[in-house]
């Protein structure tokens, strides 16, 4: 049985789970790289992209359809509750840094 100390490192940070796997094409600010559009976006706000949308993109890729950077594919290796940590990290930064217009 893991001690408390031990299932707290088990759970994944959702800043991390950004860093390791979403901020190489979409910044580490969340601003955007030449490979991927900024999450502060305000395309990227809940009403027109919301939480479901991420999920989908997250695990199985989407068709590029706002911006010229190309298909995004399925990111590897990633976990259904890192899926939800990152997802939770990209709306409360989205929340404390507003949306570019």
């Amino acid at each position: 049985m893991p001690t408390s100390a031990g299932a707290a490192l088990a759970i994944p940070d959702g800043a991390a789970v950004y860093q390791q796997y979403c901020a190489e094409c979409h910044g580490v600010d969340l601003r955007g790289t030449d490979k991927g559009p900024s999450q502060l976006s305000i395309i990227y706000e809940p009403n027109h992209h919301g939480d479901y949308a991420y999920r989908v993109a997250i695990r199985e890729g989407t068709r590029e359809h706002h911006w010229w950077f190309g298909d995004m594919p399925p990111v590897e290796g990633i976990t259904d509750l890192e899926i939800e940590k990152v997802i939770s990290f990209i709306r409360a930064e989205q929340q404390r840094l507003g949306f570019e217009q």
